[in-house]
């Protein structure tokens, strides 16, 4: 009984950020368009940006002009892979172990204002 309350989170994440990064695609799309001069491209968090699927999408994304994309990795080390494979900028990257509910919670809403931060400073010029 016990077995079947067992989730495997590494093929939930997998899975949620391939939709996540299907419909981001297919709502530009709809769109097509690239940003001209002037406009603010979309901040975009990629979670285990470290790994397989992560790092595949965060490469994606950062090499798109349309998109600001950051990498969510859980430590120093995992950071370091990343710039080497992607060579991304340390400004890039967040370093965090989403395991732990108070380090992520933190810089999830540290990230969402910055978000609304660049909203205003963009409404206002």
């Amino acid at each position: 009984m016990l077995m079947s309350k067992i989730v495997n989170y590494d093929m939930l994440r997998s899975s949620l950020l391939l939709v996540l990064f299907t419909c981001c695609c297919l709502s530009e799309a709809f769109q097509m368009q690239m940003n001209l001069p002037g406009m603010v491209s979309k901040k975009v968090i990629i979670t285990g940006a470290a790994g397989r699927t992560g790092n595949l999408v965060f490469s994606l994304l950062n090499k798109d002009p349309r998109f600001d994309a950051v990498g969510l990795v859980r430590s120093e080390a995992s950071a370091k892979k990343l710039i080497s494979k992607t060579k991304c900028s340390l400004e890039e990257i967040v370093i965090s172990d989403v395991t732990l509910m108070v380090s992520c919670c933190k810089h999830l809403l540290l990230s969402t204002l910055l978000v609304f931060r660049q909203k205003l400073l963009t409404k206002d010029t």
